[in-house]
């Protein structure tokens, strides 16, 4: 529809150029028939007074020919002039024609291209929605696990309180036996790991980790940077308590979550469920740990932060002085 006003003007310059050569050639043709010269009737001597009266016409018609050629050649020029000028305009139209064809084209181009992106854009949409359907679902399932497996916990966190004074050998269920002793002390020398904290809390051996370190901040997702950290720890668990069973306590300071709905015993009991997977994966027994969700319960530190790490957001591998009987 942009293109109409110039398509108009041209179709109005192609017919006055043909009106002009029609009068033309009308012009043309009446200065021929005037330049003519009349012929008498009757024989030289023998005119009669029409034939004196035809002669002076025809004199008069000799003496204007020259006149009429004349004008017929300025308008045959002008004429000629608005041609060309004509000719120009409709080379410049069909220049400009061209042009708008051209653009067309490229405009038709452009809009295939943002069909072709909104299809696949909204292709991607369906995808990402798809996704994060099936990303609700596994939480609810996680969440659904974490519950099932804190409850598990608190059951055997019971159990392995007796451990501080000193008592009787305890029964476990699989067959796992608590012996009160400090051998593990002995072992605790030969722990060497880099970013952890390994200390002796009783009969206990605790190695802590910083989960502002370990985790992608506020969540439960192992950062892949601290891999080595994890294999580190496996090698460890594997050279000197091979044995011995192994509890994850995540804990967490009074940090608010986002999304406020999500509680500091969830995230928690993400936390030490993340480590226990990744620890399995890596190559210790899943029979030999357990996890327990610690929220914001156990504090240890004060609640200052050092450079954004507040160290009361942490994991400890809590090594137990029971042996359980594991194949590795």
């Amino acid at each position: 529809m942009k293109n109409a006003p110039v398509l108009n003007r041209f179709v109005q310059i192609r017919n006055q150029y043909s009106l002009i050569m029609v009068f033309s050639c009308l012009v043309l043709l009446g200065a021929a028939l005037g330049c003519q010269q009349p012929v008498g009737n009757g024989a030289v001597g023998q005119r009669g007074i029409f034939d004196f009266r035809r002669q002076a016409r025809a004199d008069r018609i000799d003496g204007a020919a020259p006149q009429m050629a004349f004008n017929a050649n300025q308008d045959v020029q002008r004429l000629n002039q608005k041609l060309g000028a004509y000719d120009d305009d409709n080379q410049m139209l069909n220049t400009e024609v061209a042009g708008l064809k051209q653009r067309l084209q490229v405009a038709n181009q452009f809009n295939q291209t943002l069909r072709e992106q909104l299809a696949d854009t909204s292709g991607r949409i369906q995808q990402i929605e798809m996704e994060r359907q099936a990303a609700v679902e596994q939480l609810a399932s996680v969440r659904k696990q974490v519950n099932q497996d804190n409850l598990r916990s608190a059951s055997t966190a019971g159990q392995f309180a007796s451990f501080g004074g000193g008592e009787s050998p305890t029964q476990f269920s699989g067959g796992a036996t608590i012996r009160a002793n400090n051998s593990l002390m002995k072992q605790l020398a030969k722990v060497d790991l880099p970013g952890s904290q390994v200390r002796m809390d009783g009969d206990l051996v605790r190695i802590e980790f910083s989960s502002d370190r370990i985790f992608v901040p506020g969540t439960y997702q192992i950062q892949p940077s601290q891999l080595p950290v994890m294999q580190n720890l496996v090698s460890a668990i594997r050279l000197n308590f091979p044995k011995q069973v192994v509890g994850i306590e995540a804990h967490w300071d009074g940090t608010p979550l986002n999304p406020q709905s999500t509680t500091h015993q969830q995230l928690t009991a993400t936390q030490a469920l993340s480590v226990f997977n990744d620890l399995v994966r890596l190559g210790i027994p899943k029979e030999q740990m357990f996890t327990m969700a610690m929220a914001s319960n156990r504090p240890r530190y004060s609640a200052s932060t050092v450079k954004g790490v507040n160290p009361n957001r942490r994991v400890e591998l809590v090594i137990y002085p029971e042996r359980f009987d594991v194949k590795y």
